[in-house]
């Protein structure tokens, strides 16, 4: 293995360097430093896997969804092509591409805000979860683009994940009633007046993005407010 590219976002910009590889059907793995460290893994030119320093594990993610129990994922652990083995051992296939889709885009719209992170790409190395779930890289990158513009939004109403997120004990005036989607109901149901957006992150087992666009929703209608 042997490092095929390395420099800084400031000199070839993201989204040159992942179309870059995508075209040239690279494979490998690239790594990039400073505070938005993370990995992202291609096969042959196709994101498949990405890990932020600062992200839970996928097993947690599994396990906190309720998409697979702590046995289930400790009896893959040391198996080659380890989505497979998962989708094997009972784990939906269709949720667990979706978790591992959503965790490449969730670590690359953050680079769209670092141009000065340097980067490392290093052809051949493989990531033992195989390849069988992952992402083209163009699809990658609209969707990373779409929700680093829905984060902006986001932030308005959002200003911390220290912030502690409560319901309100009536609806506006305007407001006869409020619909929440599957997707929202997982997060919405910890909402207890005491854990704060980032409690909701981290107990939910969804992204940072799910869990603020969810809480954002709310707060849009007026039916939950953010204190402390």
């Amino acid at each position: 293995m042997s490092s095929a590219l390395n420099a800084s976002f400031e000199v070839l910009p993201l989204a040159d360097l992942v179309l870059l590889l995508s075209s040239n059907r690279s494979s490998g793995v690239l790594r990039v430093g400073g505070e938005q460290a993370c990995e992202l893994w291609l096969v042959d030119g196709t994101f498949t896997f990405a890990a932020r320093a600062d992200d839970s594990t996928l097993d947690d993610v599994l396990v906190r969804q309720g998409l697979a129990s702590p046995e289930a994922v400790l009896a893959t652990v040391s198996r080659r092509r380890r989505g497979d083995a998962l989708a094997a051992g009972g784990v939906d296939p269709d949720r667990l591409r979706g978790v591992v889709q959503d965790r490449i885009i969730e670590t690359l719209f953050p680079l769209l805000l670092a141009p000065d992170a340097t980067f490392d790409f290093v052809d051949g190395e493989e990531h033992p979860f195989g390849d069988g779930f992952g992402l083209g890289v163009q699809e990658a990158l609209g969707a990373a683009r779409q929700r680093l513009d829905d984060w902006k939004a986001v932030a308005s109403s959002i200003p911390s994940l220290a912030a502690v997120v409560a319901f309100a004990p009536v609806l506006p005036s305007s407001v006869a009633e409020v619909r929440v989607g599957a997707a929202d109901w997982s997060v919405l149901a910890l909402v207890d007046g005491r854990r704060s957006v980032g409690d909701l992150v981290r107990d939910s087992g969804r992204s940072a993005y799910e869990v603020c666009m969810a809480v954002h929703r709310l707060i849009s209608v007026g039916a939950a407010t953010l204190h402390g």
